[in-house]
Order: C-alpha cells, then structure tokens, then sequence
C-alpha cells in the first residue's frame, strides 16, 4: 500500500503527465478487449460513406415482407429493401407526423404497421424515382401503405475523406498511436519518479522503489479496469489480459533499468 500511496501521490504533482500515461495504456487495453464491435463500427463507417438515396413506408403489418422484397427488388434501380420490424402506431404517430403529415394520423393510429426502407441507386431520374414510390402503392394497395419522399444524403469531401482514413488505418494505427502516446507519457513520468524514488531510498533505506512504484501503480490501475471490463461484458479475453500483463512487466523492466542505472 506504501508504494501504492506514492504512485498516487506523484500522480497527483504530474496529473496531465499520469492522464494521459493511464489513458492511453487503457485505450490499448480497451481496443483489444473490444476489437470486434471496433471492426463493426468502421465497417457501419463504410456505409454512411455509401449511402444512396431511399424512401421510407409503412405498410400494413398484414402484408407479407418477403413478397414486397420480392417483387420490389425485381424493379430496374432498387438496390436493398429493408424492414425495421413492426411499430404500434399509438406510440409513434407524433414522432412521424412530421415526415409523413398530419392527414395521415386518423388512419395510421387504426392499424398496426412496419416501416420498410427502400434504397435506390444513384442517378435515377424524377420520373424513375416516382415509378418506384407508385408501384409501392400498387402493389400494396393505398388503403395500406403511406409513402414517404424521396431522401438524398449528402456527405462532404472532406468527411469522406476522414472516413477512408480511419477505414484505411483501423485497428492497428489506433494501437500503434496509443502505444506511441505510452511510451511518450511514461517517459515524463519517469522524471520525477526518479527524484521521488531517489529520497525515498536514501532516507528510509528502501530499495528498488521506482520500479515497485510503477508496478504497483500502474498493475492495480490495469487490472482493475480489465476486471470492470469482465464484469460489465462478463467475457473473458485472453489477449486484452495478456496485454495488461504485459504492460505491467514492461514498466517493471523499466522501472528496473532505472534503478540499476542510479546505482551505477
């Protein structure tokens, strides 16, 4: 607890230094415990960079999906038909009467309804994009089906270029500038730890205080955190505990080399 204490307290003196050193050696750890829901999201990045124009709907839950998806999909231009599940219109007729109109409440708040996606490719004419909408209907009869407009998304250059880098990077480039961010940190930290260190040794006659300092320090913080992680996604992974391991032998050795050095 002694060597604990004086972690802390070191901390406390260099706190933007210690931040920044705790931060980026959990953001290591973090990356890999939850590299998987990482690849995801870039992946979901892929697509906001690709959107294509679309129309929503909602039909009645009566009607089949998959004879929509069929015979929508079968359309020059359709490219995805998606359905975000069934929606109770008592709930969410406020929150749509801004895209769909208040002339549609009455007969929205008698029927139970899905809402369904329709993307198209881009570059389709009005007179194409109406076509859609209107075999929509057709096929679906009006009594069961309000249609949407036609959405555009739009993107800047410089988003989607932000977009490809961080597509292109991924993973490793985020690991390697939190690795960089560490090694930086910990080099700051080692300056007053070695003064700390230093008094400590000559008057209370302890030894090898800096590198118990660091391992102590820096062990309880990436345990700690690597337990929460455990608790909260009651998951075990091996590599983001080897890592945390690895970590803390890596300030040992330091804290060693440091300690020899003084002595020589």
């Amino acid at each position: 607890m002694f060597y604990l204490g004086e972690f802390f307290k070191i901390s406390k003196q260099n706190l933007l230094v210690s931040l920044l050193a705790c931060f980026s050696s959990l953001g290591l750890i973090l990356t890999v415990h939850f590299q998987d829901n990482i690849d995801h999201k870039l992946s979901e990045l892929g697509k906001l960079k690709s959107q294509q124009p679309y129309f929503n709907a909602l039909v009645d839950d009566k009607v089949s999906f998959s004879k929509i998806k069929r015979k929508m999909s079968q359309l020059p231009g359709v490219t995805a038909i998606s359905s975000h599940g069934q929606l109770n219109a008592t709930d969410e007729i406020e929150r749509l009467k801004a895209a769909y109109g208040g002339d549609i409440l009455q007969s929205l708040s008698e029927l139970n309804y899905k809402k369904l996606k329709v993307e198209v490719a881009q570059g389709l004419k009005p007179k194409s994009l109406k076509l859609i909408r209107e075999y929509l209907v057709r096929l679906v009869g009006k009594e069961s089906v309000t249609v949407g407009e036609f959405k555009f998304p739009s993107m800047s250059r410089s988003k989607v270029k932000l977009i490809e880098v961080i597509q292109t990077g991924g993973v490793p480039a985020l690991m390697v500038l939190l690795s960089f961010l560490f090694c930086f940190s910990l080099a700051l930290f080692m300056r007053p730890l070695k003064k700390h260190a230093f008094i400590i040794e000559n008057f209370q006659r302890k030894k090898t205080v800096s590198l118990r300092i660091l391992t102590q320090g820096f062990g309880v913080v990436w345990l700690t955190a690597y337990a929460l992680m455990y608790l909260g996604t009651e998951r075990f992974d091996f590599y983001s505990l080897s890592l945390a391991i690895g970590l803390t032998i890596i300030v040992a050795l330091v804290g060693f080399v440091s300690h020899a050095r003084r002595a020589i």
